[in-house]
């Protein structure tokens, strides 16, 4: 089901989030780029944590209760930890892949608060540039 959801782009589906967006009010808020962009990236998210996380030797989570650790104790001072680099590696991919984003920011927000970096500096083209009269 993951790698089904990796091989679905976002852009392919932007006509029924724009009607599901709009239908449901959420048409120009912040939740209307939130949802669908968590839904996007999550299939990777897992894809690769899981695979880190499958990595991790057992006896590390066989040895944290011997050491009087609850279940998440374990999650948070031993499998977290060993995590960072899997989580880092989710964040980038996940910040890029929103950043560099142009059409769906552009048709599921208007104001300008809203708008990603890409449409922000689209709304720079032509007010601040002179155009040179020719003879």
């Amino acid at each position: 089901m993951f790698l089904l959801g990796m091989m679905i782009p976002i852009h392919s589906t932007l006509i029924p989030l724009f009607t599901l967006a709009n239908g449901i009010g959420l048409y120009d808020t912040f939740w209307a780029l939130f949802f669908p962009y968590i839904g996007f990236n999550l299939p990777i998210a897992v894809f690769l944590a899981y695979g880190f996380i499958k990595e991790v030797p057992k006896e590390l989570e066989e040895a944290a209760p011997v050491d009087g650790c609850s279940i998440y104790q374990t999650f948070f001072k031993i499998y977290f930890p060993l995590a960072k680099p899997v989580v880092a590696t989710v964040t980038i991919l996940s910040f890029f892949n929103i950043m560099n984003d142009f059409i769906f920011p552009l048709i599921m927000v208007s104001k300008d608060s809203l708008k990603t970096l890409p449409l922000g500096l689209m709304m720079f083209k032509g007010k601040a540039t002179s155009q040179r009269i020719i003879r």
